[in-house]
């Protein structure tokens, strides 16, 4: 028997032996099940409180409200966030969208905004520092430390058209920037 059950049972047992006693000193039969009522109330209290949803313990994400330039992305995120990599933030369904710090849009819920809002944002691409490739993943504007219009960084978005394209890594939409253009940054919790 569950243990909640046993409290349960134990306590109806005992209000009806006592309800069943002789002795005038004794509570009337209706004041011991007023206590018995009164009491299963505080047990269903008490279960409704356990029975709450655990907390969400998803990792937080946004993309930042106004735009920074490329030089300035590292420092672009609210305390307890840091510029994040794309492959912290590359499986959104594990993660929960800020939208207390974050970017929204007319239709964005509680997720993140997508191209169709402009919110494209620098993304650190894990890779060695470089400005001059025009490749996305591998541009960088020189690890995030140049504005100058000669070099690239990497920025992502969540895509507004559904259809298939070459240059999106699921669910991403990707594409190179100059660095002396300014972009929102994505960020991560730390």
């Amino acid at each position: 028997m569950k243990p909640l059950v046993v409290v349960i049972v134990l306590l109806l047992t005992t209000g009806m032996a006592h309800a069943q006693g002789t002795n005038p000193g004794n509570p009337s039969l209706q004041q011991q099940l007023n206590q018995i009522h009164n009491q299963l109330n505080l047990i269903q209290q008490a279960i409704t409180g356990l029975s709450t949803s655990p907390p969400d313990t998803r990792r937080l994400y946004y993309l930042t409200k106004v735009t920074s330039a490329a030089s300035q992305a590292t420092q672009a995120c609210d305390t307890g966030f840091h510029f994040a990599s794309l492959w912290e933030i590359f499986d959104t369904s594990n993660l929960k969208y800020d939208t207390n710090l974050g970017a929204t849009s007319d239709d964005s819920g509680q997720g993140p905004p997508s191209l169709a809002a402009g919110s494209t944002g620098w993304i650190r691409t894990g890779g060695s520092s470089e400005g001059t490739s025009t490749t996305s993943g591998r541009a960088n504007c020189l690890a995030w430390t140049t504005d100058s219009a000669t070099s690239n960084g990497t920025i992502v978005a969540l895509p507004d058209s559904w259809s298939f394209s070459s240059d999106r890594i699921e669910p991403w939409a990707t594409t190179t920037s100059f660095c002396s253009f300014p972009h929102r940054v994505w960020c991560v919790a730390d």
